[in-house]
């Protein structure tokens, strides 16, 4: 009997020791995210796991009426977070942030909600990885003068 039940034991304690290891390293790289956007102004009452998901509206008129409203709060501000579960979705309201954005080469590659966007818009510009200087001729090569005297 003590035998079988140091078994379980060890089981047990083997399980958790598995689950800790596999469990280790997405928590800490979420606790990180989540301790880099804490400076950011975003809606309040985000919970660490599930973020804002609890605070949307069920109703698709409801919760377009509450983007509206969270729209108008942070309007003065350059941008705003939104915590979608473990993952925080930047907004940004002013062309300087936009511009900013979009102008440096670091920050080309598109997160995981471009891919809803894909079956819709295909791979183009808005919706393609890639890494900057090859976007950037592409840009380029649609700002020359030659485009716009045809």
């Amino acid at each position: 009997m003590t035998v079988l039940l140091g078994l379980y034991a060890l089981s047990y304690m083997l399980c958790s020791l598995l689950l800790a290891y596999l469990t280790y390293e997405p928590l800490k790289r979420y606790v990180h995210k989540w301790n880099e956007m804490k400076p950011i102004p975003g809606m309040p009452g985000a919970y660490r796991i599930i973020g804002n998901a609890l605070q949307f509206k069920a109703n698709a008129g409801d919760f377009f009426n509450q983007v509206i409203e969270n729209t108008n709060e942070f309007r003065n501000l350059p941008l705003a977070k939104v915590w979608l579960g473990p993952v925080p979705l930047v907004v940004l309201f002013h062309a300087e942030t936009i511009e900013g954005v979009l102008s440096s080469f670091r920050h080309l590659d598109k997160s995981f909600s471009y891919s809803f966007l894909e079956p819709w818009l295909g791979t183009g510009l808005l919706t393609r990885d890639c890494n900057g200087r090859s976007m950037h001729k592409v840009i380029q090569s649609l700002n020359t003068s030659a485009v716009f005297t045809r």
